[in-house]
């Protein structure tokens, strides 16, 4: 912070779906103000509104371009396809995912498997499904939003993406798996997600213990989920932001703020 106590310039900060940064910025004098894409995002964390405002998040501006036939096109894609997240590798069985996979594709879905190094890879994801993606090979447009879009949906596990899945219209079933889900969510940075968790694009499934989980009475529920259709305009203005425009908002802002 004291390198910027006599600063002449403005600093913005543009906030991921789950920022650590601002808090501190503030509190140390190196950060002005933070974007963020709905105005709830900043009650929910308890920021003071002077700090924040509500612009939407340009990450989202590319989607209306985005066509699901040319993205399975581009990376070779079958036609019907669920995306599967890849979970925390300690927090979840792979006998357990093997079950997911292997009734998706008896109901006549391709599985798409998309993970991240290191904490949500195992070697042999790369066996279970029809493709597997591990590196971010394009971040404009985010290959995950790609995905996502050329999917017929998703399937996540505590995945902080249900607000991609959300932008990205998409359903969602996510199986609650984290053990500090519940504490994060009354207390952390998970406040956010908590009400997309809860709307009807996403089936949220909670799971103690999965060795005591009945996965077969859970199946009809959960492969109907993603032949439903959902009014997902009115669930991204209650939950989150319309995704769109964002850039503009922000340009315009810096303009008339900037110093």
């Amino acid at each position: 912070p004291v390198h910027f106590q006599n600063r002449s310039y403005s600093i913005f900060n543009i906030v991921h779906s789950v920022d650590n940064f601002h808090p501190k910025g503030i509190a140390g004098g190196v950060l002005d103000v933070s974007f963020v894409g709905y105005e709830k995002y900043g009650e929910y964390l308890g920021w003071d509104k002077k700090d924040y405002v509500a612009l939407g998040l340009p990450k989202y501006d590319i989607l209306s371009s985005l066509d699901p036939v040319a993205i399975r096109k581009k990376y070779a894609l079958p036609e019907k396809y669920i995306l599967l997240l890849t979970p925390n590798s300690d927090l979840l069985s792979t006998r357990m995912l093997y079950r997911v996979i292997r009734d998706m594709k008896r109901h006549g879905y391709s599985v798409v498997l998309k993970g991240k190094t290191p904490k949500c890879h195992k070697p042999w994801y790369r066996f279970m499904g029809e493709k597997y993606f591990l590196s971010d090979v394009s971040f404009y447009p985010f290959i995950t939003h790609e995905l996502i879009r050329g999917s017929q949906g998703v399937i996540g596990f505590d995945t902080t993406a249900v607000e991609e899945t959300l932008m990205c219209e998409r359903p969602l079933v996510n199986f609650s798996i984290k053990p500090y889900r519940d504490k994060s969510a009354r207390e952390g940075n998970f406040k956010q997600f908590v009400p997309m968790w809860a709307s009807p694009f996403c089936l949220d499934l909670d799971i103690k213990d999965w060795k005591s989980w009945k996965w077969n009475q859970a199946l009809p529920e959960f492969m109907s989920h993603f032949g439903k259709t959902f009014d997902y305009k009115k669930i991204q203005a209650e939950v989150f932001s319309v995704p769109g425009g964002a850039s503009d908002r922000i340009i315009d802002f810096l303009e008339k703020n900037s110093r």
